[in-house]
């Protein structure tokens, strides 16, 4: 029986794993990243005999389960997922106890479109950064993204980008860094605003806070300059205190990624949030979500004479690249109209094709636990796989008994190691004959048995697994010990 070469979206059933993803790179509404596109090469085999047996092989492990959130039934169980308590109005508790927050908003509907069972708990950073660090939970919806924490853990594609801004009382003169020389400036423990200032090369008098209420406290009464913060948090806290006589100027500055961050390692999950991520966006709900939370903050009031002042210095070039922006603008929307189809066409193809696939998977799974015939699929080192039902009965030996064992197995008699292991090598050299060998029972009968070995390769000839085959009719022979 020789190598069978197999389409590559499917390899991943008999090994345990995920099917292969192709990266497809996106821009939705507030977020630049990349996202997951299944790829859906064909496969053609010419022995359709052989194709059968394999193709059952190849689906016979349930795809999703290296990514380790599925118990022994095969059901997921639920992502232990993080967020800081105090993060306002990204990840907190609010008045009444309650989580709330864009992030976690954001995460149980990616969680949802991903098809993750998920429960979110907040508590400090400190403990909830040591825990996702140390693999004790799943996700956190929340991290800035760095190289060095990259170290550590995974990271989504970012959710948001978070800016720095300058907030200054409406009377100040302050309009860029470069204004900030001398000045008393509010930053908050612990941030990265401290450092930018060191990098800009900035000599001011530095203040440091405890929280973003307090610095624009300080600012609003008539202490110091101006207050380096968060953009969002800092409109955020205006508008809940009614803080009137600060604004944010100059453009925001300092981005930083704000992702998901996933247990190192984590493929599988971060393949799901990356995915739901796209989905929410297509769908609307990512946009919903974000001017929930951020759209009235990101809405500044400027007053008449601002405006007076701005559009007289756009207006004479705007005039003169008026039709030629409206012609771009009508090119562009109907691009948009034309990709959004075809991506609508795209997720439908996908959903249609993984429905198939698990059609396929649960017919193949039950013609696999009807046969007749033992069947045992090994890895290249010849650990055991997967075997069948009627496998084990041959052998007496349970299925947990054998997935993971490698040789010697279990089943081999001892009298027997030299001839079995000839063929073994036979077989790894891919040397593929029909063996009569003896095997054992697990009460220590030996019975005679021709096994068929062969082995499955990927689209570049590179073996993946090893299979055989071993006739039911024959194992009923004994022979006494």
């Amino acid at each position: 029986m020789g190598p069978f070469v197999f389409p590559r979206h499917l390899e991943g059933f008999l090994m345990d794993k995920k099917p292969t993803y192709e990266p497809l790179e996106i821009t939705v509404g507030k977020l630049e990243g990349t996202a997951t596109t299944a790829g859906m090469d064909d496969g053609r085999c010419s022995q359709l005999g052989t194709a059968f047996v394999v193709f059952i092989a190849m689906l016979l492990v349930p795809a999703w389960a290296s990514s380790g959130h599925a118990d022994d039934t095969g059901l997921e169980q639920v992502i232990i997922a993080k967020g800081s308590d105090t993060y306002v109005p990204y990840s907190f508790l609010d008045e009444e106890g309650k989580i709330s927050g864009f992030n976690n908003e954001l995460f149980y509907s990616v969680a949802e479109a991903a098809g993750l069972k998920a429960k979110i708990e907040l508590n400090p950073w400190p403990i909830i950064r040591k825990e996702i660090e140390s693999g004790n939970i799943d996700v956190l919806t929340g991290m800035y993204y760095t190289k060095e924490r990259d170290k550590l853990v995974d990271f989504s594609i970012p959710h948001v980008i978070v800016k720095y801004s300058m907030f200054v009382r409406k009377d100040s003169r302050i309009r860029s860094l470069g204004d900030l020389t001398g000045k008393e400036i509010i930053v908050m423990r612990g941030e990265i605003s401290h450092d930018l200032l060191k990098q800009k090369g900035i000599a001011g008098e530095i203040v440091e806070t405890e929280d973003t209420p307090t610095a624009l406290r300080l600012l609003s009464s008539g202490k110091h300059d101006c207050a380096l913060l968060i953009r969002i948090q800092g409109l955020y806290f205006m508008k809940k205190f009614k803080i009137k006589n600060v604004r944010a100027v100059g453009e925001p500055f300092k981005p930083i990624k704000l992702c998901f961050a996933v247990k190192e390692d984590d493929t599988g999950l971060l393949a799901r949030l990356n995915e739901g991520l796209f989905v929410v966006h297509q769908t609307g709900k990512y946009d919903e979500i974000y001017n929930k939370w951020f759209g009235i903050l990101e809405r500044e009031v400027v007053s008449f004479w601002e405006i007076m002042r701005y559009a007289a210095l756009v207006l004479i070039p705007v005039i003169g690249l008026f039709l030629a922006l409206a012609f771009w603008s009508w090119s562009l929307r109907r691009q948009v109209r034309v990709k959004t189809a075809e991506l609508k066409v795209e997720l439908s193809e996908r959903k249609r094709a993984g429905e198939a696939l698990r059609e396929s998977k649960e017919f193949s799974e039950n013609l696999i636990a009807s046969m007749k015939d033992g069947f045992s699929a090994l890895d290249k080192q010849g650990v055991h796989m997967n075997v069948n039902q009627a496998f084990c009965e041959m052998t007496g030996f349970t299925r947990e008994e054998l997935i993971g064992s490698g040789p010697p197995h279990l089943y081999w008699p001892e009298e027997e190691y030299e001839n079995i292991e000839t063929a073994f090598r036979k077989t790894l050299n891919r040397e593929f004959h029909e063996f009569e060998l003896m095997f054992k029972r697990k009460n220590g009968e030996r019975f005679p048995v021709i096994a068929s070995p062969s082995c499955l390769l990927d689209d570049k000839g590179n073996v993946v697994a090893y299979y055989a085959t071993v006739p039911a009719w024959i194992h009923h022979q004994t022979i006494p010990r």
